[in-house]
């Protein structure tokens, strides 16, 4: 199976900056302030739990698209990968928001 970045034919930092905005949307739509967003953003803990829960997804995305992928372009990509991704907004973490925000 390809890697996920070459299945959106993005280069391997252009996905580090597709992972930093999705973990960045998600800490804001947990947080009610610019201090709590930091505190999420910088919970390696959160981030963890946060990644292992979006690999989910993608192995569900990779599946989707690994035999049609050449056909779409990188955009429409994006937007198939967003839609698998932008599932994970429902899930969380509880107890390892309230640790990081105490």
């Amino acid at each position: 199976m390809k890697a996920t970045h070459e299945l959106l034919k993005e280069t391997p930092e252009q996905y580090e900056l597709t992972l930093f905005t999705l973990w960045l949307e998600w800490c804001e739509k947990k947080t009610h302030s610019p201090e709590q967003l930091q505190k999420l953003l910088s919970n390696n803990a959160l981030f963890n739990w946060w990644r292992d829960n979006l690999k989910t997804f993608e192995r569900y995305f990779a599946d989707d698209v690994e035999f049609y992928y050449e056909t779409l372009d990188a955009t429409t990509l994006k937007d198939i990968y967003r839609d698998y991704a932008g599932v994970i907004h429902k899930h969380y973490s509880k107890a390892l928001i309230k640790r990081a925000l105490a």
